[in-house]
């Protein structure tokens, strides 16, 4: 499995992700299992999307966000970017599946934070 900590280049990148993982430790492995789905020679696009959904998770919303929902947005941008990058031979729930996710973090749960998002799930 990839460690998605060696695909970042700066120490900037680096301390976002382990600020990210502190608070969340599942979410190393689910991002390394994400990146491991990812063809070898396009593993490091993953990069930015890992850093937009970090951004995504810290961002200040006009309503109130739990921290499972902030989880929940970091997942819906990561694996919406898989599922881009396997174009449909999984969707967006069978990668879900695979990433053994916390169990609060139902398909429903997920479906319910992008709608109130307005997010949309690819090939869900």
């Amino acid at each position: 499995m990839v460690k998605l900590k060696t695909l970042f280049r700066s120490k900037d990148e680096i301390a976002a992700y382990e600020g990210l993982v502190l608070v969340w430790p599942c979410a190393e492995k689910i991002s390394s299992h994400l990146a491991s789905m990812i063809p070898d020679d396009q593993q490091s696009l993953i990069v930015p999307v890992v850093q937009e959904a970090i951004v995504a998770y810290h961002q200040p919303y006009p309503f109130y966000m739990t921290d499972w929902e902030r989880l929940a947005v970091y997942l819906i941008m990561t694996i919406n970017f898989t599922t881009h990058i396997l174009a449909g031979k999984m969707n967006f729930h069978e990668v879900a599946k695979s990433c053994d996710l916390p169990r609060k973090m139902t398909p429903a749960f997920i479906e319910d934070t992008a709608k109130k998002l307005s997010m949309e799930l690819e090939y869900a």
